[in-house]
């Protein structure tokens, strides 16, 4: 070959490689291609002996080998990890450590600032959760522990209770994102609960014990006005009629609330007050919130965790239950796929296998 024709050669071969390396970037390729599982970053460790973590962490092994089998990241990056510790105040008398297997997908998405180039998407709805001895439903989670003394309600309010399905408990809920936003509003949130012999972690707060925390709760609050009028009165010597006015207001807001729940705990039958508590939120203006039928649109359902589930002999890091959320923002086709997958990838059978089993 002479000089000429590999002046040639090496300006086509330049032509070609610009040309490839000019392609745009294609939304519908980035959908198929190839994805990767990324380990995430590592948290906190907090109230969970050295032994225990080790045995943990192999349980989120094994969870992360379960999806890996059934699932193939495509048009996307997995960011999975696995999550330990818990802050100890949130419960009291802790019979099981909370953890969990947790995975994000990442989209790979072109650049809208420079059509060449394509990037990682760096936060997303859609994301599994695999959690171990505790679930979170409303903000709120249920724990191998008991409420703490100083939890605000006394209870945990939900807005639907798992539907039993052979072998598991299962429910959904939808979650509406802004029209704006880079999620369209077909967001979904699915769950499942796997526990012994298909037992609950938690019960029903009955309406007698909703009525008296209730009732506990707003005389407390207005023994606390009598208490700032007494202070008022022995350290300002202007105290007045409209001073003394405000203060009736205050007790005012509870005084019919309470006598409604003291006759209530009178009229109603032992059967009724036995049942469990549903409530209606009134308007800002009313502290109580009222008893109403299952299922009145709107109300929610009280409930608390159920220290008798569980086995008191298992050392803390034994499964004793598992509650798995998968979000989908659906319409997507990367995340179609996720939810595809991914949901067949739940080994029912395989998580009951492991309940109150120490790893090794």
């Amino acid at each position: 070959m002479n000089k000429i024709q590999r002046i040639f050669l090496f300006t086509g071969f330049s032509l070609i490689t610009l040309f490839v390396s000019a392609q745009p970037c294609v939304r519908e390729e980035l959908q198929k291609k190839p994805g990767v599982w990324k380990e995430g970053i590592k948290g906190s460790t907090n109230n969970v002996t050295p032994a225990n973590l080790t045995k943990e962490k192999e349980v989120v092994q094994s969870i992360f080998a379960m999806i890996k089998e059934g699932y193939n990241p495509v048009g996307c990056e997995v960011t999975h990890t696995g999550v330990y510790g818990y802050n100890a105040a949130e419960g009291k008398n802790w019979v099981a450590d909370p953890y969990k297997f947790r995975a994000y997908f990442l989209r790979y998405l072109c650049d809208p600032n420079d059509r060449q180039k394509s990037y990682v998407e760096i936060s997303t709805p859609t994301m599994l959760s695999i959690s171990v001895n505790h679930f979170t439903y409303s903000n709120e989670a249920i724990y191998a522990a008991e409420l703490p003394d100083d939890h605000k309600e006394g209870y945990i309010s939900v807005k639907e209770l798992p539907e039993y399905r052979n072998g598991y408990y299962y429910w959904e809920s939808k979650t509406e994102y802004n029209p704006g936003s880079n999620y369209n509003s077909k967001m979904k949130s699915y769950y499942w609960l796997i526990s012994f012999n298909n037992k609950l972690p938690y019960k029903h707060v009955t309406q007698k014990e909703y009525l008296l925390k209730t009732l506990a709760s707003f005389k407390a609050s207005v023994r606390e006005i009598n208490d700032n009028e007494s202070r008022y009165r022995a350290n300002y010597a202007g105290f007045s009629e409209d001073d003394k006015k405000v203060y009736d207001q205050q007790r005012n807001y509870y005084g019919p609330a309470i006598q409604k729940i003291e006759d209530m705990l009178i009229s109603k039958s032992e059967a009724e007050l036995a049942s469990p508590a549903v409530i209606l939120h009134p308007g800002d203006m009313q502290p109580f919130s009222e008893l109403v039928a299952m299922g009145t649109p709107g109300a929610d359902l009280l409930i608390k965790p159920n220290p008798d589930y569980y086995d008191k002999t298992l050392p803390k890091h034994a499964p004793q239950f598992f509650s798995i959320n998968l979000n989908i923002s659906h319409s997507d086709p990367v995340y179609e796929h996720v939810y595809e997958h991914v949901s067949k990838a739940i080994d029912i059978q395989k998580l009951k296998a492991i309940l109150g089993v120490s790893p090794g």
